[in-house]
């Protein structure tokens, strides 16, 4: 409100020239023009929002009017908070006037609620700009028009209306949630070992993170599939306490300070519990089961495994390893062979040892029992043995393969490999080869020791 002493100032100066450019002129105009004494004659500001932001980034729409916008109707007193970007996407159209018939003193705040510090406020020698705003803003701010003394010294308001700017265009910015990325640490102050690799943790929305460490860093803000930012959902088990926040300060907003931020996670700001695991929070888990801390805990199913197996391990070469399925026929190749593991069956048993005298485990087993513990460390014999299986029920195995063109039976390999007969064999022709070169090269001298006086001994 303008004092009698502010009017005769505004007609010294109106009267003195001093307000020259057009745009000042017309707005000390309209402030002249206001200064009456009724006390009915308040008016609603008009203000136009365009498409949002979902990051900060320079230069958007700027206020185009051929773009879709939103208008608000902003009475004084009422306090508009936004949950987006402003970047030249804000303007007001049409100044608001106090019941008394003054301008209001515009405040802006960068948090909603129009509560914390004031980061700008009209005068009577700076009204409210008209022009396309911001510059730049963060992600959470708000404003309001102020009648009362003092405006930059209140705090919140009686009543309170979210801005809504029109859905965006661009397919970039779909009703699809954007992921955030985190950076945890072992160490607090984001010190040392990272724990899940060099680059950041890709986090949905809504989903939980075990963090483990004692500290973090959001390196990117998620955004939910309605365009707004995800808050911070901090818990204090490893499971995201199944979607249920407990703590006062388990969910907080997310401002752009705290992108890149260290964030210690060594205990909630009003607990002494540590942050155990977060989640990007939009529409939260949903319907989230919880186990019943009453029930008898679940029999855990039993699991088959493979049995483990080397021909190869009790010679000189390097083992090789097989890892038959249970009641699955293996055709020995050797007479030795090591036994790692017999496997294990689908009712959580140990598959016994089944060997059979023919190939492909036609017919009964000769013989079958478990492997013994000591029989596993060592090479075992099965020179009487043709092939073998790891027995749990016998199904599928003892079945003759369909018949094939009979070929003369081979002895099974333990003689000498016919690498090594190829081997001895281009030896001898070396040896050979090398006594006909001695004959040639020394024959002089054999003659002369069967030669006596010129004649040849016989």
């Amino acid at each position: 409100m303008f004092s009698l002493v502010q009017k005769q100032a505004l007609a010294l100066v109106l009267a003195s020239g001093l307000v020259s450019a057009s745009g000042s002129s017309k707005q000390a105009s309209m402030y002249e023009d206001s200064i009456i004494d009724s006390t009915d004659l308040q008016r609603n500001a008009t203000v136009k929002l365009w498409a949002e932001n979902h990051l900060s980034s320079p230069g958007s729409a700027r206020c185009n009017e051929n773009a879709p916008s939103n208008t608000i109707t902003l009475a004084p007193e009422v306090c508009l908070s936004g949950d987006y970007y402003l970047d030249h996407n804000f303007q007001i159209t049409e100044q608001p006037l106090c019941p008394n018939g003054e301008f209001p003193v515009m405040v802006f705040y960068h948090s909603r609620g129009c509560t914390g510090d004031v980061k700008y406020h009209s005068t009577f020698d700076n009204p409210p700009p008209t022009t396309c705003l911001w510059e730049s803003s963060p992600k959470y701010w708000s404003m309001v028009f102020r009648c009362g003394v003092w405006a930059t010294l209140q705090v919140g308001a009686d009543h309170h209306v979210a801005a809504v700017p029109p859905k965006p265009n661009s397919s970039a910015q779909s009703d699809v949630a954007v992921s955030g990325t985190v950076l945890t640490y072992l160490a607090p102050a984001c010190n040392g070992q990272r724990v899940g690799g060099r680059k950041p943790i890709t986090l949905p929305v809504d989903k939980c993170l075990s963090t483990h460490g004692y500290s973090l860093r959001m390196t990117k803000p998620a955004v939910c599939a309605n365009g707004t930012r995800a808050l911070w959902a901090r818990f204090e088990g490893s499971k995201c306490n199944y979607g249920e926040i407990t703590n006062t300060d388990g969910l907080l907003d997310i401002d752009d300070k705290d992108v890149g931020l260290c964030k210690d996670t060594g205990n909630f700001a009003t607990a002494t519990k540590k942050i155990g695991s977060m989640s990007f929070w939009c529409d939260g888990f949903g319907d989230v089961k919880r186990p019943d801390p009453n029930a008898p805990p679940e029999k855990e199913e039993p699991r088959p495994q493979k049995g483990s197996v080397s021909e190869s391990a009790c010679g000189n070469t390097a083992p090789f390893f097989k890892h038959p399925e249970t009641d699955t026929c293996v055709n020995l190749r050797t007479n030795k062979l090591k036994i790692y593991s017999s496997g294990v069956c689908q009712n959580g048993t140990t598959a016994l040892w089944a060997r059979y005298s023919e190939k492909n485990c036609v017919g009964s087993p000769a013989s079958l029992s478990s492997v013994a513990e000591d029989e596993m460390k060592r090479c075992l014999d099965v020179s009487d043995t043709s092939s073998f299986s790891f027995w749990c029920t016998g199904e599928g195995l003892g079945t003759a393969p369909p018949a094939t063109p009979k070929t003369p039976n081979k002895a099974k390999s333990g003689g000498m490999p016919a690498f090594l007969i190829v081997v001895l064999s281009l030896m001898g022709v070396v040896l050979l080869a090398f006594v006909a070169f001695l004959a040639f090269a020394f024959r002089d001298r054999l003659n002369a020791m069967f030669r006596r006086d010129g004649a040849i001994a016989l």
